[in-house]
C-alpha cells in the first residue's frame, strides 16, 4: 500500500474556506492509485478523494505544529499513515523514501 506525498501547502488566506489548514496533495489513497487530498485542521486529519469529493475522518489527533516547515509536515503525515497502515512512503521514481521501512538485503556468504 505505497503512498506518495505530491506537496503540501499551508493556506494563510483569511478569505479561503481552507484557511489554517495544511493541505497535502498525495497519491495512492489506501493502497490504489488514486490521487487525493489530505487536510489537517483543528478537528484531524480528514481525506477528501478527488473522485468522490466527500470527507472522511482519518485521525481525530492529528496535529501539525504551528511554524512547521514543508518538510516537517511531511515527515509527521508520513508517519501518520503509517499508525493507518499505509506505506511505504515512496519518491516520484517510486523508490522507499522512508526510513522506518526496512528492506531486507541477501546475506553474503
Amino acid at each position: 500500500m505505497t503512498f506518495r506525498i505530491d506537496s503540501v501547502a499551508f493556506e494563510t488566506r483569511e478569505d479561503s474556506p481552507w484557511y489554517g489548514r495544511v493541505i497535502f496533495d498525495i497519491k495512492g489513497i489506501e493502497g490504489r492509485g488514486e490521487y487525493g487530498l489530505l487536510c489537517a485542521t483543528p478537528d484531524g486529519l480528514f481525506l477528501a478523494p478527488r473522485i468522490s469529493g466527500e470527507l472522511e475522518l482519518l485521525l481525530p489527533t492529528f496535529r501539525i505544529p504551528k511554524g512547521a516547515d514543508k518538510q516537517a509536515a511531511s515527515r509527521i503525515l508520513a508517519e501518520a499513515l503509517h499508525t493507518l497502515g499505509w506505506g511505504p512512503e515512496v519518491d516520484q521514481a517510486g523508490n522507499i523514501v522512508n526510513s522506518k521501512t526496512y528492506v531486507l538485503q541477501p546475506m553474503r556468504l
